[in-house]
């Protein structure tokens, strides 16, 4: 079981996640995110928990704000967080069509 120091970053939400826990790294992840509300880097890494534990409207939260953040240029230029965060946003948007043509 991985446990959060005193000075956490926001790339750690994900460090040493032990599937039969999630609910531990939750909890951890949910700590670094109020440390770095702005964070779309720890946003993904919540959102991939929030799927393992089937939250997806809790983990399409996360996406959209991350995806916010891109837009306002709040973050830096990482090409491959820009990429899952659209690519999960894709899934979003695709998730509630199907919901509500349901």
């Amino acid at each position: 079981m991985s446990t959060i120091n005193s000075q956490p970053s926001s790339n750690s939400c994900l460090e040493g996640v032990n599937l039969s826990k999630l609910e531990i790294a939750l909890e951890n992840c949910n700590k670094i995110i109020k440390k770095y509300p702005n964070s779309a880097l720890a946003l993904n890494a919540r959102s991939m928990l929030f799927i393992l534990l089937d939250e997806d409207d809790l983990a399409c939260k996360d996406i959209e704000k991350g995806i916010s953040l891109i837009k306002n240029k709040t973050i830096t230029n990482d090409r491959l967080l820009i990429h899952e965060l659209k690519t999960r946003h894709k899934n979003c948007i695709q998730s509630r069509t199907i919901s509500e043509n349901d």
